[in-house]
């Protein structure tokens, strides 16, 4: 193929015209909808669209100007988009539209050089008789309609006219009931006044009659009420009085029962208060009893381990030679004056834990002793005694137990200054003296 044919036959017109034959189709879906004139529009477009792909068909490629057919392209591309406007809002003036383009381009083709074959002349008649065809059925289709619209139309007249004389007769009927209605209440009118004239005085009659026998037993009801009232006042006196007497005694009575439930509450709370309290210094002298035990015994295991390293050490104290050995002496000071400050710290905690416990039973018998000691005095006496031994024991002794205690030696510093540890050190000094010599 050479290159005046392939610009021809590669145009874009072609995929033009196939696009626009696609869309023609899926119009003609959409124009059935709508009416005659649309219908017909879209046939005719199609018609021109056949009549130009057959002439450019029919047409020899080297004759053919590519401007042309440019040209043509355009007006098919602007055809086919008035038929999609129509698609999308169905207003028949876009087809109108679409008809204008592809006429010129129909003008268009005069300008391919080509005769006229016998089977376009055939084309062109075929497609006039189609279109005249399709023309007629679509008028004998709006002919049919149009008649089935008289006649119905003619039916509804006809059953308007039977509703309008139903209902004249209607209102005929309705007019004389009202009539005959409005003369049987004007003549009952009369008798109906009478009767409620009468009904009303006698309804007045009974209600003055009712009305005076009411006041009467009110009258009556009222001296009734008032001679009761007296009664019961002068009752209602007489028995706040008598409970006036029977509450003051029992109440005295009760006043009295509550006075001495209330001396025997207070002094069952001063048994069960010194009860508490011994109580509690007996549970605290227990206690420091069993720590200075504990505190006793380690105190004894701590010398009993250091007399037996300071018997099994003494070797250290000289070399193999029989020379004094100060690196061995040194070991076995350090390691005795560790349990000797084991020993002390534990003989000062077993100390304070017995001091604890003479104290702690001390004021669990002196507690025990203030009952019986206060039971045959006064009460204000007792009071007064109570205030002063609280200020005298409560929050004072324990202090100055504490600070004569003292800080117990926890490192070598504090035992060297305690007066154990003096009497130990001598007691190595002359030891260590004697196996020098």
């Amino acid at each position: 193929m050479s290159l005046w044919d392939e610009r021809i036959k590669t145009h874009r017109i072609w995929s033009e015209m196939e696009l626009l034959g696609s869309t023609l189709d899926t119009a003609l879906q959409a124009s059935r909808e709508n009416s005659l004139e649309a219908f017909t529009a879209i046939e005719r477009v199609r018609v021109l669209l056949t009549y130009l792909g057959k002439r450019l068909a029919s047409a020899d490629p080297l004759l053919i100007s590519p401007n042309v057919l440019e040209e043509i392209a355009n007006l098919i591309g602007n055809g086919r988009a008035e038929v999609e406007a129509f698609k999308s809002n169905g207003n028949e003036g876009h087809l109108n539209n679409a008809n204008v383009h592809v006429e010129r381009t129909v003008a268009m083709s005069s300008q391919i050089p080509g005769l006229l074959s016998p089977e376009e002349l055939q084309a062109l008649i075929a497609s006039s008789n189609e279109y005249r065809s399709i023309y007629d059925k679509k008028i004998e289709v709006v002919h049919s309609s149009l008649n089935q619209f008289i006649n119905e139309r003619n039916a509804l007249d006809v059953r308007l006219s039977n509703l309008d004389d139903a209902l004249n007769i209607e209102r005929q009927k309705l007019l004389q009931l009202s009539t005959d209605y409005q003369a049987q209440f004007s003549a009952a009118q009369d008798s109906r006044s009478k009767e409620f004239t009468d009904a009303q005085g006698a309804r007045q009659t009974q209600h003055g009659q009712l009305i005076a026998r009411f006041e009467k037993k009110l009258i009556e009801q009222d001296a009734e009420f008032t001679k009761k009232r007296g009664e019961i006042e002068a009752e209602n006196e007489r028995a706040v009085a008598d409970l006036h007497v029977s509450f003051h005694d029992r109440a005295d009575a009760i006043l009295q029962s509550i006075e001495e439930n209330q001396k025997r509450v207070e002094d069952l709370v001063g048994v069960i208060g010194n009860l508490g309290v011994t109580s509690g210094y007996l549970r605290t002298a227990n206690s420091a009893k069993k720590s200075m035990w504990f505190w006793q015994s380690l105190t004894l295991l701590a010398l009993g381990t250091l007399s037996v390293l300071a018997y099994k050490t003494l070797a250290l104290l000289e070399d193999g030679k029989g020379h004094f050995n100060w690196g061995g002496f040194a070991g076995r000071v350090v390691l005795l004056t560790s349990l000797g400050v084991i020993a002390a710290y534990s003989g000062n905690q077993a100390d304070k834990f017995f001091t604890d416990e003479k104290r702690n039973r001390k004021l669990a018998l002196e507690l025990e002793a203030i009952g019986p000691y206060l039971s045959p005095l006064p009460k204000e006496e007792q009071d007064k005694f109570r205030v002063t031994v609280g200020d005298r024991s409560f929050g004072r002794e324990l202090d100055t137990q504490l600070h004569h205690h003292g800080k117990s030696p926890v490192n070598v510093i504090d035992l060297l200054k305690s007066k154990e540890t003096k009497e130990v050190l001598e007691l190595l000094l002359d030891l260590g003296k004697k196996l020098s010599k």
